[in-house]
């Protein structure tokens, strides 16, 4: 399974989906991290190995728990050769061998290895055993967007720096073809020194890669459904502009800490972002609407057509 995934995991299907229309939109949510060390124990046994005494893998002394996804989990472990932190994303065991998880798994890796920027996440390496497959990322160890945004709006200065570092993140990885389709405060990272990483690769795609043409009308829906644009919405794979979309959602959410659509499922959180009006922004920051505007317009063509259009 690992070879026939290995050979295809530059390819451009996308993950398989679940119907949205009865799904909490908690559901979407990333998992928080675990607060009980017993039970970090407990999930580092069960997702690295059976034997209690079991807390390396491949050369890594695994630490503890920082959170999961559908796909995977992420946990801080030491890289015994080198001596320091990184953050190693495991595949759940029981996808590995389902070759399309395998195979998606694989292509975040062939996306993103190469690209060296620091608006972009370090890829170290990918490693195979018996077992388990990995990523070795860069580990962030200043916490992401959404904890800086626990507290609500940030002071516009401070949403326009960090707005800005979104988009120069944009830039980098459409440049190299990459649109991220996943743009949220989760997936938003700082460092010490306050400068921003784009992580999470994990349904990106090369915006001129072939769609099947039997899928398409078809195609599932793909994305966090708060920060999902108008096409991701509908089904349609999406272009770097669908991550312009995201990042207009994310300054609304910086510059009023509330979301600019919201609902009890993701059916109607995503509804709304087909069809319903651009939200206004209060008056203290309403200098910004036009640049939402431009941002979440519903039709792509209407958008800033890239991350460096928009003056800054």
């Amino acid at each position: 399974v690992v070879r026939a995934a290995l050979a295809r995991g530059s390819g451009s299907s996308d993950a398989p989906w679940q119907s949205a229309d009865t799904v909490p939109i908690g559901a979407y949510e990333d998992t928080e991290p675990l607060e009980d060390a017993a039970s970090d124990v407990f999930l580092l046994r069960r997702n690295v190995g059976s034997r209690p005494e079991v807390v390396r893998l491949n050369g890594f002394l695994m630490l503890r728990k920082l959170g999961s996804g559908g796909m995977s989990t992420i946990f801080l472990a030491q890289h015994l050769a080198k001596g320091i932190p990184m953050a190693l994303k495991i595949l759940d065991s029981r996808l590995i061998e389902d070759a399309r998880f395998l195979e998606l798994f694989i292509r975040e890796y062939n996306l993103i290895s190469h690209i060296k920027s620091t608006h972009i996440v370090r890829i170290y390496e990918q490693g195979f055993t018996d077992t388990h497959v990995y990523i070795a990322m860069e580990y962030f160890n200043q916490g992401d967007l959404k904890d800086h945004l626990r507290y609500g709006a940030l002071p516009p200065a401070t949403a326009l720096r960090i707005f800005r570092q979104v988009l120069r993140s944009l830039e980098v990885i459409h440049a190299h073809g990459i649109v991220h389709r996943d743009l949220k405060p989760q997936n938003l990272m700082f460092r010490e020194d306050d400068s921003l990483a784009l992580i999470d690769f994990g349904i990106a795609r090369h915006h001129d890669a072939t769609v099947d043409p039997e899928a398409e009308g078809h195609a599932p829906a793909f994305g966090t459904p708060y920060y999902m644009s108008p096409e991701q919405c509908e089904g349609l794979p999406g272009d770097p502009r669908c991550d312009l979309y995201s990042a207009g959602t994310l300054l609304y959410e910086m510059l009023t800490g509330a979301k600019p659509y919201t609902g009890k499922t993701a059916v109607e959180v995503m509804a709304q972002h087909i069809g319903a009006p651009i939200p206004h922004l209060p008056s203290a920051v309403a200098v910004y609407q036009p640049l939402l505007e431009r941002l979440l317009a519903k039709a792509p063509e209407d958008r800033y057509q890239d991350a460096g259009e928009r003056p800054r």
